[in-house]
């Protein structure tokens, strides 16, 4: 494995890794909202009194402070998304292409007579 080859994959695994932890984040917020939604179907359906209405409002208050949590990461993590995978004038994919076609371009060479 040459120097080039190594290049490929690291940029391929810094990929890989970028998207999955970008997807992970996107599904955590999913998941918040979703149980959000679940506790304020439960605030129509429950008559409450004191007690449960601090509860319902302490779940509530507990799920909006993880979800900003959640959301400042995925702001972060956004923008390294972007600016590495989807910015036009740069970005790994190009990046990873470049090395590839210079290892063909590279192979040609040498094998040519």
């Amino acid at each position: 494995m040459d120097c080039i080859d190594i290049w490929i994959r690291k940029i391929e695994e810094l990929i890989d890794e970028i998207e999955d932890e970008y997807k992970k984040q996107r599904m955590r917020l999913s998941d918040i909202d979703k149980s959000l939604q679940t506790v304020l179907h439960e605030l129509e359906r429950v008559k409450f009194n004191v007690v449960n209405g601090y509860y319902l409002a302490k779940r509530i208050q507990d799920l909006r402070m993880e979800r900003r949590s959640i959301k400042n990461d995925l702001e972060q993590s956004q923008r390294i998304y972007y600016k590495l995978l989807k910015n036009s004038k740069f970005n790994l994919y190009d990046v990873k292409e470049r090395l590839v076609y210079k290892k063909v371009e590279s192979n040609s060479k040498r094998c040519s007579y």
